[in-house]
């Protein structure tokens, strides 16, 4: 089944369903002029970042996974060794390179959302799979400035679902130990205040015995009961913090921005706890897709930023 018609099947059997194509036609004639945002349509970012861009005389176009996947075409051929283009790093058995070109080459802001609005059957899930498959290769392989570009591993860079696991490629000392479980979890080991329970399909945590919102699956871990925290937010070499709280001596922009070159990510949230003296900071999360509250915390910095790097502007 091609892009175009597994996009086509997903939509009938997913629970959004669209009775008409939703990529608008403008979107077939984006250059590297403009700016793809992938995203949900109704995504705030989409539509804070696609305001900034008018106001530069910048166009934007958000379209979701299945569209923004059937606008790509990629292209992987061989040459012999002695050809003279441009190629990839990978060989073609034959002592050549594979040469790949992806069209249209613009740049993509990419905040691709859950599957939730594909999860109508199986048939919708796979489809939907299948085009972010073909979006995953586009954004990887394009010359295009993407942010965040995905890796070998996921959209989300280096990150984990586990907290410990996510300490440890980023660099940092790990933490408590970390719980994932079934069925709700008694206390680990004490080694702080209070023994911390998510939910991981609602999101919602509450301190045990308390119960979080849902019925599991669940993560758990120690942290104090009233944490103090600092989110910075990251762009590839720039980092601002989103409060004015006197913790310089913590370096936390700069920090950020060597655990988020770690991850892998271009873009990021990156929240810290800070102990009560003010003394130490230990990370709590990074987010590869930050909210609009946040990202206007450090608009100021931020805006001028993403245009640099998308068109080069102000560099």
């Amino acid at each position: 089944m091609t892009t175009a018609a597994a996009a086509a099947a997903a939509k009938r059997d997913g629970t959004a369903m669209r009775t008409e194509p939703a990529m608008p036609p403008v979107a077939h004639n984006l250059t590297a002029d403009d700016l793809l945002i992938v995203a949900d349509p109704e995504d705030p970012v989409a539509a804070e970042l696609t305001a900034y861009l008018a106001e530069h005389g910048r166009r934007a176009v958000t379209l979701d996974p299945f569209d923004a996947a059937q606008l790509f075409t990629v292209e992987v051929r061989g040459r012999a060794s002695g050809d003279g283009d441009r190629g990839g790093e990978a060989g073609d058995g034959v002592g050549g390179q594979a040469v790949v070109s992806v069209v249209p080459e613009v740049p993509i802001f990419l905040r691709v959302p859950e599957l939730a609005n594909a999860a109508g059957s199986f048939d919708a899930r796979f489809q939907y799979q299948e085009c972010v498959a073909q979006l995953w290769a586009a954004a990887t392989l394009t010359n295009a400035p993407v942010v965040n570009r995905p890796t070998s591993r996921a959209f989300g860079g280096a990150l984990s679902y586990s907290a410990a696991l996510t300490e440890r490629r980023a660099g940092e000392p790990a933490g408590s130990v970390e719980v994932f479980t079934a069925r709700f979890p008694d206390p680990a080991v004490q080694v702080d205040e209070c023994w911390w329970v998510r939910d991981t399909i609602t999101g919602h945590s509450a301190v045990w015995p308390g119960r979080p919102s849902g019925d599991g699956p669940y993560r758990a871990r120690w942290s104090v009961s009233d944490p103090a925290f600092e989110v910075v937010i990251v762009l590839g070499a720039d980092a601002w913090r989103c409060t004015t709280a006197e913790i310089d001596h913590l370096e936390l922009t700069a920090r950020s921005v060597t655990l988020a070159g770690r991850l892998e990510l271009t873009l990021a949230a990156v929240v810290w706890r800070v102990d009560a003296d003010g003394e130490r900071a230990r990370l709590v999360e990074v987010d590869p897709f930050p909210g609009v509250e946040l990202l206007r915390m450090a608009w100021l910095g931020l805006g001028p930023r993403l245009l640099a790097m998308f068109f080069g502007e102000g560099m």
